[in-house]
């Protein structure tokens, strides 16, 4: 019970400093986004251009590679909740969110 409510509290303080200040929360996630996305392809370029001509040992190629992977997928899941914001934003209650914050924190 403990640990749901600790999420739930990350989530409603998450939510509430993003309707807060939108501008520079969003601006995180863009910048996420945006590092995510550069190093994920730039790994899964280095592991592609490694592969043809190999000076690495293989399994740290397919790490690398792995990474790259990785680091794109998230790429894409920071992506789309930018383009969700948009979408939710409207739905959303401040005041209920801060009421179940405080609720939380007693």
């Amino acid at each position: 019970m403990k640990r749901t409510s600790n999420f739930r509290l990350k989530v409603l303080h998450a939510l509430s400093a993003l309707i807060a200040d939108e501008d520079r929360e969003l601006l995180k996630f863009r910048r996420r986004n945006s590092a995510l996305k550069f190093f994920g392809l730039l790994f899964v370029a280095a592991s592609l251009l490694e592969s043809f001509e190999p000076h690495w040992p293989l399994p740290f190629i397919s790490a690398v590679g792995i990474a790259g992977g990785v680091f794109c997928g998230l790429s894409v899941l920071f992506y789309s909740a930018l383009a969700q914001w948009s979408v939710i934003k409207p739905f959303l209650n401040a005041q209920a969110i801060e009421k179940a914050t405080r609720e939380i924190e007693l």
